[in-house]
């Protein structure tokens, strides 16, 4: 069982790993450019080269906390008070759930900004429902703009919000935009305000297989970053990248190589590979032996096995 154990470790690092490098993708401005000009009104026309100039700054990855109160962080510059995302302090808040991207993008007029946060999920299957963590999210970015993007109650300067959740192993190609609806139940009175603040762009792919770009797009592009390469291989990855949608930079490289050899690792070294196609008994006990030793949480136990946390618990007994 040791080598099991370590096995199982050296599969969360590497788990670990993946994700990381998967957050570096989506925070790269070639890719985000793609992503806005296929979910966002406001870009919808645009070509994805002529997004990446209203990109401010770089996006901050894994870095801003979600947490209500550590969102912003105050500082004092020539004696003026100033508010910005938290980047300071990771040490002191380590273990706190971040953003995986968050960044300012200008409108086409140049004239405003919009806040937009980008996630990465590897499976819809979590203990909870994900659409109720997505509302979370753009909630915690709407409610952070109190004195960084408005002061008293100059609600009027609240910043348009997107988060856009990416969602692999569906099952299915699909993409939701939720948002807020006005519905007159008596009379025709017109609030004044703006009902487009709030919005969730919920993507799901299914990486079975690449879609052909006539079908969809940019189904096809999300494919070719993030699939696991045993369905599709490195080589597809770089040509349809680099020939169909020209983002093949050395940063993108890099990382969708790192993601490549991290997931033939993990399936090399772990035994916890394939839930999604059952399960072994040498599987379950791995990740029951390391819960009972305090080096797993039942939480990401029953997520490593695609379960909700009653099913996993059924194991400990």
């Amino acid at each position: 069982m040791g080598n099991d154990l370590n096995n199982a470790m050296d599969s969360t690092e590497g788990n670990n790993q993946y994700d990381e490098a998967a957050k570096r993708i989506l925070g790269n401005k070639e890719v985000l450019s793609h992503i806005l000009a296929n979910t966002v009104d406001e870009y919808k026309k645009m070509e994805p080269e002529d997004i990446i100039p209203l990109i401010e700054s770089n996006p901050y990855i894994s870095i801003v906390p979600v947490e209500p109160g550590l969102t912003n962080a105050e500082k004092t510059v020539n004696g003026e008070r100033i508010i910005g995302f938290n980047t300071e302090n990771s040490e002191r808040y380590e273990g706190l759930i971040r953003f995986d991207v968050i960044f300012y993008v200008l409108t086409k007029d140049g004239k405003n900004k919009i806040i937009i946060n980008v996630e990465a999920q590897r499976n819809e299957n979590t203990t909870y429902p994900l659409l109720n963590r997505a509302i979370f999210y753009d909630c915690r970015v709407l409610a952070s703009q109190k004195e960084r993007e408005f002061s008293k109650s100059n609600y009027q300067d609240i910043k348009r919000t997107y988060s856009i959740w990416i969602c692999m192993n569906t099952g299915e190609n699909c993409m939701n935009h939720i948002h807020l609806v006005n519905d007159n139940i008596i009379g025709d009175h017109h609030w004044k305000g703006d009902i487009d603040i709030f919005n969730l762009i919920m993507i799901g792919v299914n990486d079975s297989c690449v879609p052909e770009a006539d079908e969809s797009k940019f189904h096809r592009f999300l494919c070719a970053l993030f699939a696991d390469p045993e369905k599709i291989p490195f080589q597809e990855k770089k040509d349809i990248l680099n020939q169909e949608y020209n983002v093949w930079t050395p940063e993108i490289r890099k990382e969708v190589e790192t993601m490549c050899n991290l997931s033939q690792t993990i399936a090399e070294r772990a035994e916890i590979k394939g839930f999604d196609k059952g399960f072994n008994k040498g599987t379950i006990e791995t990740l029951v032996a390391l819960v009972k030793k305090n080096r797993l949480s039942i939480t990401d136990a029953a997520e490593e096995a695609n379960m909700t946390e009653e099913e996993f618990k059924k194991y400990l007994s």
